[in-house]
């Protein structure tokens, strides 16, 4: 009996320590079930820079990203919103050094797990090793006007902005339609000034991630330039549904900015942004001397891609 005790004790704890070890390995990672990377090809600068399928597509269980520097790739399976984000390598940056990825993952795949698998193909195929660092730029902090915000909480089912029959991407006042799985759209300028008609369905945090563009488009900045960053001040913590409207302009590259515009400049035909939030949404940009913003800086990363 005292033999039969001890070799039950042992099992015990053997399985005590199976059970332990395994508990203590990390999970799996999110990996595409088949991934490949083309290097360059034949430049097409008709889809340039470009992506389709994924989670909220027709097309849930593939993804094709068509013709991105590595910059850019790093961007999306980091989330970051700015190219300015990234340190790292210049040719990270060459537009002749581009690559197409066209991968298969499950259908019922989530935007964040998306972001894991990219991650994980990039320091796979690229050998790509990064780190976080937080550093300081100038920005703004968007709080809350007087009066208080004038947009609404958005209510899952609902749509505030149904379809026109006519026209199956933009309504009679001519801002983009939401699908239901659509986050925001919006139309942008392009070369002369014009209206920019935006519908969002968001949070505020992640609409953030848009105003600095927008307040260069306002301004005139010409493409390439950093966006200034924006920190949340309002204390908003639902989703809401709106639209903005106003003035902007993406200059030919060189052609210099004209400044912040306002609704009296001569040719204006509507408010920059700073007005148009304040009077649109109840929103004000105020302007920070310092704000933080996380980094990515590489370490390392190839040129070429491991095979497939």
């Amino acid at each position: 009996m005292l033999d039969e005790a001890i070799m039950i004790g042992r099992l015990g704890v053997c399985a005590l320590l199976l059970v332990s070890q395994l508990l203590a390995q990390p999970a799996a990672q999110p990996r595409f079930d088949v991934a490949s990377i083309k290097v360059g090809g034949e430049y097409n600068p008709q889809i340039y820079q470009r992506h389709h399928g994924g989670p909220g597509t027709s097309d849930p269980g593939r993804i094709t990203i068509t013709q991105m520097p590595l910059y850019l790739l790093v961007l999306m399976a980091y989330g970051m919103p700015s190219r300015d984000q990234i340190a790292g390598p210049e040719w990270m940056s060459e537009a002749d050094r581009y690559f197409t990825i066209d991968a298969t993952m499950p259908p019922d795949t989530t935007p964040e797990q998306l972001q894991l698998m990219l991650q994980n193909l990039l320091a796979e195929r690229f050998h790509l090793a990064l780190h976080h660092e937080t550093r300081n730029f100038p920005g703004y902090e968007l709080t809350v006007a007087p009066g208080g915000p004038k947009f609404h909480e958005w209510i899952p089912g609902t749509d505030t902005y149904p379809a026109d029959p006519a026209d199956d991407s933009y309504d009679r006042q001519r801002f983009p339609h939401l699908a239901a799985a659509e986050k925001g759209r919006y139309s942008l300028p392009w070369g002369k000034w014009q209206m920019v008609r935006a519908s969002e369905r968001t949070s505020i945090p992640a609409f953030l991630t848009l105003l600095g563009t927008f307040v260069n488009y306002s301004n005139g900045e010409p493409s390439g330039v950093p966006t200034p960053r924006v920190i949340d001040k309002t204390g908003l913590t639902a989703v809401y549904e709106f639209r903005l409207e106003f003035e902007g302009r993406v200059p030919a590259t060189g052609e210099a900015p004209s400044g912040e515009t306002t609704p009296s400049d001569p040719g204006a035909g509507g408010p920059n942004i700073f007005t148009a939030l304040e009077t649109q949404l109840g929103l004000k940009l105020v302007k920070a001397r310092s704000v933080q913003v996380d980094m990515l800086v590489i370490d390392h990363a190839e040129k070429v891609p491991t095979g497939n």
